[in-house]
């Protein structure tokens, strides 16, 4: 606000106004009508020109016709969700002060182009609820876990390791630089431009990046420990499934954090909404969206999953546990393995099967 009126102080272009404003009573002044300004000419030395100060109010009004649908609540999905029609960001609004929505950027016209998107409002409590409880299924699904397995041809391995790595250095990097940061702040106590509770705010800020990114190194420093093991998986699907997802589910307690609102306090809801887009970013989800629907897709390990055939996951599960009951032994380098056929007395071990000779026949035709 200091800046904003700075910008619109006309005293810097070198003119001195008079009757601006008008006092009432002892602590009530009101502002008067431009027409009844008197200019002080050769009173106040003009630093820039009329049209540098021109300039700066139509940059201005441009940049406030670039943002219409300022969000004035939070939003679970914002930069997590584009448009399915025309790939514009989707983001929050409010409607009659309290009704939340997601709205296409492309749908509302700016300075620099047209409306080029006919894409109508998205409820957010149901898209949100939606997108929520369908990533949880997923998560704890077999499905999932077979999805990040299967197809691992020679070298996939590898190329996650070397993912994990880079995002590895990157945030140890970091993490290296908020020390720096830090003392940047705290030195700014010495200067009058800024107020000490702007310096604290930001400092508490930084401790919480900072702690995120703590958090994320941990669970890449798992997974890659993970990854590097993975040729010793000998557990079977369903259990691996629990083991691979067990601390994630837990973690996040998908039940109570569907509907956080109730007895929650404040602090509550606030935590909660900022470690469910912690696990968003930590996945790199991405969701389309329209008013008639959503798809998303997640990366786990490296394997990208999308929701378009979670609708497999009911009759998926029943088919696993079909099998392992007929086969309480198998292992999942047994079913990994493409030169060992399995005995097709269930539909799990009949689909798995087309997929060994499917990928088989692929190396061959590509070799």
């Amino acid at each position: 606000m200091t800046v904003r009126r700075i910008l619109a102080n006309p005293t810097y272009t070198g003119k001195t106004y008079y009757g601006m404003s008008k006092r009432i009573t002892k602590t009530k002044v009101i502002r008067q009508p431009k027409e009844s300004w008197t200019l002080l000419p050769d009173i106040t030395p003009p630093i820039i020109t009329d049209e540098i100060f021109t300039l700066t109010h139509e940059a201005i009004a441009r940049a406030k016709l670039s943002r219409p649908a300022k969000p004035n609540a939070a939003y679970l999905l914002t930069s997590f969700v584009k448009c399915s029609k025309c790939a514009s960001p989707i983001i929050g609004t409010t409607l009659n002060g309290k009704y939340r929505y997601y709205k296409c950027r492309g749908a509302t016209p700016t300075a620099t182009r047209g409306k080029i998107c006919d894409a109508g409002y998205i409820k957010a409590d149901e898209l949100e609820s939606s997108v929520w409880v369908k990533l949880a299924d997923m998560l704890s699904s077999p499905l999932t876990l077979l999805r990040t397995l299967v197809d691992d041809k020679q070298g996939q391995s590898q190329r996650i390791i070397q993912s994990l790595d880079k995002d590895i250095d990157k945030l140890r990097k970091n993490l290296n630089t908020y020390p720096r940061k830090e003392r940047s702040l705290y030195e700014l106590l010495g200067s009058e431009a800024v107020t000490k509770d702007y310096v604290l705010e930001a400092v508490n800020t930084l401790k919480q990046q900072r702690l995120n990114d703590e958090r994320q190194l941990k669970l890449l420093l798992v997974s890659r420990k993970q990854a590097a093991q993975a040729t010793h998986l000998s557990l079977n699907l369903t259990q691996a499934s629990g083991m691979k997802f067990r601390d994630l589910v837990f973690d996040y307690d998908w039940g109570s954090m569907m509907y956080p609102y109730g007895n929650d306090t404040e602090h509550d809801i606030a935590e909660q909404f900022a470690r469910k887009r912690n696990l968003f970013e930590s996945i790199k989800l991405k969701v389309v969206a329209d008013p008639h629907g959503y798809e998303f897709s997640f990366s786990l390990d490296g394997t990208i999953v999308s929701s378009t055939s979670s609708d497999e996951l009911s009759s998926f599960e029943h088919d696993v546990e079909d099998f392992e009951k007929r086969h309480p032994g198998i292992l999942i380098k047994d079913l990994l393995d493409r030169d060992n056929l399995l005995e097709e007395d269930t539909p799990f071990a009949r689909k798995l099967n087309q997929l060994k000779q499917n990928l088989v026949t692929i190396e061959r035709t590509s070799g």
